[in-house]
């Protein structure tokens, strides 16, 4: 009575459904090959197109490949230094005056607590606080002197104006 369908019954094969055919190996192979050729294709197109749109000199490619940067040829205005130190000194003196008021609050209001653990937490949490917020005050400040030292020599030394002078004139 049960009649079964030849076309959904499946036949048996001699391989096993896990492996792959051998129709589709060389296809595999094939594709792999060819995004492998594409990717090759469009670094060097990449690269073709770096050094088309910016051409350098020796020593700039030099000091690219090497991990040196370049300077600028021109040094900030002391004017601008100062202005930086200024805005650098303000933060450093807010940052002070918070480190302060951090280390009065720490120092009036004690740990309460009997357990231990408790305590060298609450530590040492307050004194990575104390420690970040004066590190950050040294930072700030260090950069405001620093400023204020480029400005200082900015002043002092001779405008490069980058026009050679004739050589025999003073």
């Amino acid at each position: 009575m049960s009649e079964t369908n030849p076309e959904l019954t499946p036949e048996p094969s001699s391989e096993s459904s896990l492996t792959p055919t051998t129709e589709l190996e060389p296809k595999a192979e094939q594709s792999i090959q060819s995004i492998q050729s594409i990717q090759s294709i469009q670094s060097i197109q990449s690269i073709q197109s770096t050094e088309e749109s910016s051409p350098q000199s020796t020593e700039e490619s030099t000091a690219k490949t090497t991990g040196q940067n370049s300077l600028p040829e021109t040094l900030p205005s002391p004017l601008r230094s100062l202005t930086g130190a200024l805005i650098a000194g303000g933060f450093a003196l807010g940052l002070y005056r918070l480190t302060q008021a951090i280390a009065t609050s720490f120092a009036t209001k004690p740990i309460i607590s009997n357990n231990p653990i408790a305590q060298n937490i609450s530590a040492a949490v307050r004194t990575l606080v104390v420690g970040g917020s004066t590190l950050a005050t040294g930072i700030f400040a260090i950069a405001a002197f620093s400023l204020v030292l480029l400005a200082i020599q900015v002043a002092l030394q001779p405008a490069k104006t980058g026009v050679a002078k004739p050589e025999g004139k003073n």
